[in-house]
């Protein structure tokens, strides 16, 4: 299989982390997909994976010459590209969080605490959330390419 086929099939695996998490987590009735989003509750993790995938496709395009760099280090074993993965996964979310926390903290610094506090517990599912998609589609890649080798 060659790399650019690789890259391109990799980040489906996104919607199908999402599906598994999701349905863990229901399942296990730690939480449901309306605790996550209650604004798409009504279309489930659906709606969330349509948002996720092409994000996944983009940070594709930043991973892959991480990877390339990675392989060249002779570091391009499974450990350190999911490693990768679960970064660059969790990077939009982290990022997203660091946006809020100093919005808030510039517009009302005596209230930031408390009102962050109460929503680290959701910023932190997405966070890792984030990281399992960012996993499962860095193992993808991994073992599409693999297969070729």
């Amino acid at each position: 299989m060659t790399r650019l086929a690789a890259i391109l099939i990799a980040p489906l695996a996104t919607p199908v982390a999402l599906a598994a998490v999701f349905s863990l987590l229901s399942l296990w009735q730690v939480v449901t997909i309306a605790d996550w989003t209650p604004r798409f509750a009504f279309y489930g993790w659906l709606m969330v994976a349509m948002f996720a995938t092409p994000a996944a496709y983009v940070m594709m395009v930043v991973a892959v010459p991480l990877v390339a760099r990675l392989e060249r280090r002779g570091r391009g074993d499974l450990a350190s590209i999911v490693n990768l993965g679960l970064l660059l996964g969790a990077l939009p979310f982290v990022t997203f969080d660091a946006h809020i926390v100093l919005y808030e903290f510039a517009h009302d610094p005596a209230e930031a605490i408390p009102r962050l506090m109460s929503d680290l517990s959701t910023a932190t599912k997405w966070v890792a959330v984030g990281a399992t998609c960012g996993a499962a589609t860095a193992w993808t890649y991994w073992l599409l390419i693999r297969r070729r080798a």
